[in-house]
């Protein structure tokens, strides 16, 4: 590991907060960690953009503050297939791996072929990355009446049965077309109530419910004051 790696890891180790320690224990995140707040987090990665190749070099100490910290300087394009797969392989985190879909992958120029991959394959794991990207796409209003009739279709026959892994993510898939998409609105609460997945979980105050007719219907309320708003 060079100089500046080496200093930037000193860095986050001198950031460390015994809160944010706490909440990666109770998440079980892996180990190792410094619990690094995300403003100060957000700072770093500000000072330090577009640094690839630093981003490659903190990945490697597989700390999952460097790795976060990481996804902030990388520049998506800049990454070879082998750097991505490589990425993918070397972190057990789904703070982190949600973050590197949702930052880095899904702002690839190939990151559809990246999303059939993931949904392709055996692995639970990439499987809900596969999602993740599907998620990405959805919100990026991008998808075709054809794409979304497909997303639809298949979460229909899946979301049930999914494991849990992937399920949360694919029930997010179907909350973010019925917000996105006002004319999908009242199918994709129809479905919720239909296949009943995640209803009456408990969630902390001020926090929304993970069940889709519940989570669409305030996120659309939310959407619609903002418009508000702004006009």
């Amino acid at each position: 590991m060079n100089q500046e790696a080496q200093t930037i890891l000193q860095e986050l180790e001198d950031l460390s907060n015994p809160s944010r320690i706490k909440h990666y224990q109770k998440n079980n995140e892996p180990e190792p960690f410094f619990g690094v707040m995300m403003g100060p987090l957000r700072k770093l990665g500000k000072e330090h953009a577009k640094k690839t190749d630093l981003a490659l070099e903190l990945w490697a100490s597989k700390n999952l503050d460097a790795q976060l910290l990481a996804i902030m300087m990388m520049e998506p394009n800049k990454l070879s297939e082998d750097d991505v797969r490589n990425l993918v392989a070397t972190t057990q985190s789904l703070t982190v791996l949600d973050e590197l879909i949702s930052k880095v992958i899904s702002k690839r120029d190939d990151a559809q072929s990246w999303k059939e991959e993931f949904l392709a394959s055996d692995s639970e794991l990439m499987q809900r990355l596969g999602w993740g990207l599907e998620v990405r796409y959805i919100v990026s209003k991008k998808a075709s009446q054809a794409d979304l009739e497909a997303i639809f279709a298949r979460i229909k026959r899946e979301l049930q049965t999914a494991p849990e892994l992937v399920q949360w993510t694919m029930n997010r898939a179907l909350v973010e077309i019925g917000v996105t998409y006002d004319e999908w609105t009242e199918a994709c609460i129809a479905l919720g109530h239909e296949l009943n997945v995640l209803k009456g979980i408990p969630v902390p105050p001020g926090c929304t419910s993970p069940f889709a007719p519940e989570w669409i219907t305030v996120a659309r309320k939310n959407k619609e004051a903002r418009a508000r708003k702004q006009s």
